[in-house]
């Protein structure tokens, strides 16, 4: 009971165009190989492969390794510094420096602001207090103080000239 081409009736192939067919084909074709190929699928058996359900200690048992405990612990760096937080906290002492830098810098400007100030006021008030002195005076002590003013400026500059 052999199948292959030949058993078909010829009326049924002369209506289907033909390939070349070898051996191999017409054998992997017939109603009964197909027949087996399905069985065999249908009687795959998977408990055998219980791999994919095993543990590492599993493993371990089927290969006689000993027993791992725990995973070796890293190496240690708690004495290590962070580059990060060094790098932070220099950036952060040279702002302040140059933060308390410009603070001394602003202080002495407006405590030089303040003492130009201070001497502008009292040259104001010397001022006031010449001209009340000079309002006071009679005419002859104008005229004394007038000879006192010129030769002072007088003196001052032969000191300048002749030093």
């Amino acid at each position: 009971d052999a199948w292959d081409a030949t058993s078909v009736p010829t009326s049924t192939l002369s209506s289907v165009p033909r390939a070349p067919t070898s051996r191999l084909t017409r054998h992997l074709l017939h109603p009964k190989t197909i027949k087996n190929i399905s069985t065999m699928a249908d009687a795959w058996d998977d408990s055998g492969d219980d791999w994919d359900a095993d543990s590492d200690d599993d493993f371990a048992a089927k290969l006689n390794l000993p027993k791992a405990s725990a995973p070796a612990a890293g190496p240690d760096f708690s004495d290590e510094e962070d580059l990060a937080v060094v790098e932070k906290a220099r950036v952060a002492k040279a702002t302040q420096q140059t933060l308390k830098a410009k603070g001394n810098a602003l202080a002495d400007k407006k405590r030089r602001e303040a003492e130009r100030k201070e001497e502008l006021e009292l040259a104001k008030k010397a001022m006031e207090l010449e001209l009340e002195r000079e309002g006071n005076m009679t005419a002859e002590e104008r005229r004394l103080e007038e000879r006192r003013k010129v030769e002072e400026g007088d003196d001052a500059l032969i000191d300048d000239l002749f030093g």
